[in-house]
């Protein structure tokens, strides 16, 4: 309620709780009391002191700089450890291992040290032993899986459930597939890239950013849906490996399917070029391989399925192969429209959604990442070996299906960055809340601007010219600066509030105040080319020394009505007495004005 008494430059602080010890240190400070402001109550001395102390402060400076260097500092520290937290399960192994399981590229270090059970035991197929077969977990398993195939048979992995045997990773047969489907484990560094790209200075801009990087992420995923609708396979497609008229090329191919990702064939020179292919066809999820030789037909002691199903489909897949009418060489697409005018399509598409995200304006997490994805995804859609990755095992994908499409993936991936980007501005608490300063700017933009009217006042009455206009010069430009560092904190506010409650009405009234401030802000910089161009020659003087009283009475009660008007702002509600308050000042000022 006393704020308005910020508005003296040299008052320090009141010890004592009376009202006169206040009065007569503000007139010693050359703060005219009026009968005005001398109604407005200045009872609780201990806050004024405060208040007045934060708003010197402010306006001055003194910590601010290093108080932003520590904050700044800290939340460094906070974004490598959440970083680092995320990087974990990428580059050690026994986080690896419990996220992700016995899968991907370190899967032989991750069984020796973690899981007893690696191996299979002796397996026969089409009368070939391998002993020790290493059990591999599929894109869509997670969670605690056991080899359910007979001694004999090659490995079927299949969820445990409460109905089977104990589990445990020391039983043959028994693995750990992790919390995370496969497909979690080649988008994981998106998390950190995200928090890295999002954080800012302050929490509300980091909502802001890590906002605008979801948008740029969900639209480039739409355009792909759209694409999708379009081409159901994408560029899904193969190279033709047999010629129309049934005679084979003198080459050796190797075909297999794998849960998810689809077919895949590969042309061999040599049969031991075939055969190092079928062994590492098995990375997951296999469910058939077989290696035709070069007069068409499948070698008996390298084909393989997992039931008799899976043999035929890949009886079938051979005799489609074989009827194929292409040229060795070209690529076989499954969708025949994408045949036809596919790759004009998507090319265009590109290009299309490139130049939208370029002249939408739109923010720059926003076109970073839309850009970024969006080439990206559509780079795997035009590509033949992916395409569009269907499931055409009949098996029934459900949650974890959709969680492996990629697109959801990372998207979810990107949905935890945005989430742990938020909560790296937050703890520790750095004080990087917009929320929190708001009030604080407003009263120092309220002390500036009062203080810097009260001292030009002075110097115009001063009666000669002096280098203190230079001084002024630098005041009034020191407000922009500061009402520059407002604007941000309003605006990021939004972001923490959505001007929902009392935080979101609090910020609302404290900018509808900073806009009115900005009108006075830009009066002063009028009032800046008066200072630095008044000579105090001919009758100013005399007419200067005719107003005085008027004049200091006006900054006065004008003062006055900024801090009133501020302090109603400041806690989100203008009651009914805050109003009659401001209504009566409002009153005074028009009458000294025309005085």
């Amino acid at each position: 309620r006393a704020g308005y008494m910020m508005y003296i430059g040299d008052y320090d602080e009141v010890s004592s709780s009376d009202d006169e010890s206040i009065e007569g240190a503000l007139e010693e400070s050359g703060f005219l009391i009026t009968d005005a402001v001398a109604n407005i109550d200045i009872t609780n001395t201990r806050h004024v002191s405060q208040m007045i102390g934060q708003a010197k402060a402010k306006a001055r400076g003194q910590g601010g700089h290093r108080a932003a260097c520590a904050s700044h500092f800290f939340l460094a520290l906070s974004v490598g450890f959440w970083v680092m937290v995320f990087g974990l399960p990428l580059y050690h192994l026994k986080f690896y291992y419990t996220l992700f399981g016995q899968r991907g590229s370190v899967i032989h270090k991750v069984a020796e040290e973690f899981n007893e059970s690696r191996h299979s035991g002796k397996t026969f197929a089409n009368g070939v032993q391998m002993d020790n077969l290493l059990l591999t977990c599929a894109s869509l398993d997670v969670g605690k899986m056991r080899n359910t195939a007979p001694d004999g048979h090659y490995p079927k992995l299949e969820s445990w459930n409460g109905n089977m045997l104990e589990w445990n990773k020391s039983k043959r047969g028994d693995i750990w597939c992790g919390y995370f489907p496969g497909s979690f484990l080649l988008n994981w560094p998106n998390v950190a890239q995200f928090i890295i790209f999002s954080v800012y200075k302050n929490t509300g801009t980091t909502i802001n950013f890590a906002f605008e990087g979801l948008m740029g992420t969900a639209l480039a995923g739409l355009n792909v849906e759209f694409m999708i609708r379009l081409f159901p396979h994408g560029a899904s497609g193969h190279n033709c490996l047999y010629k129309a008229d049934g005679v084979q090329d003198n080459q050796w191919n190797v075909l297999w399917y794998v849960r998810k990702r689809g077919w895949y064939q590969k042309q061999c020179t040599s049969r031991g070029e075939a055969i190092r292919y079928y062994n590492d066809a098995d990375k997951g999820g296999l469910k058939a391989r077989g290696v035709f030789g070069p007069d068409g037909k499948i070698v008996p002691s390298l084909t393989w399925s997992r039931t008799d199903a899976w043999n035929q489909k890949l009886d079938a897949r051979y005799q489609d192969l074989q009827s194929e009418d292409c040229e060795p060489g070209t690529i076989v697409y499954k969708d025949p429209n994408y045949a036809a005018y596919g790759e004009i399509a998507c090319l265009v598409d590109v290009a299309l959604v490139l130049l939208l995200f370029l002249i939408s304006k739109s923010s720059r997490n926003t076109i970073m990442f839309g850009m970024s994805w969006h080439v990206t995804w559509m780079m795997s859609f035009m590509n033949p070996s992916v395409g569009v990755l269907n499931d055409d095992d009949g098996d029934v994908m459900g949650w974890l299906g959709f969680l492996s499409a990629d697109v959801v993936v990372v998207f979810f991936t990107t949905l935890i960055g945005a989430v742990f980007a938020i909560v790296a501005t937050l703890i520790p608490r750095m004080g990087l809340l917009n929320t929190s300063k708001l009030h604080d700017d407003s009263v120092a933009v309220t002390h500036r601007i009062t203080t810097v009217w009260s001292e030009c006042t002075l110097y115009f009455l001063g009666g000669e010219r002096s280098p203190r206009r230079f001084q002024l010069e630098k005041q009034i430009n020191s407000i922009e600066e500061l009402s520059a560092d407002v604007r941000d904190h309003v605006d990021g506010a939004w972001w923490e509030t959505f001007d929902f409650g009392s935080w979101g009405n609090r910020r609302y009234l404290l900018q509808l105040f900073d806009a009115h401030a900005a009108e006075i802000r830009n009066i002063l910089q009028v009032v800046k080319k008066c200072v630095l161009s008044e000579t105090f020659k001919g009758d100013h003087n005399r007419f200067m020394e005719s107003v005085q009283s008027q004049v200091h009475e006006l900054v006065a009660v004008t003062a006055a009505l900024m801090w009133l008007c501020m302090q109603a702002a400041s806690d989100g509600v203008v009651d009914a007495l805050e109003a009659e308050q401001i209504a009566a000042q409002v009153e005074v000022v028009v009458e000294k004005e025309a005085a």
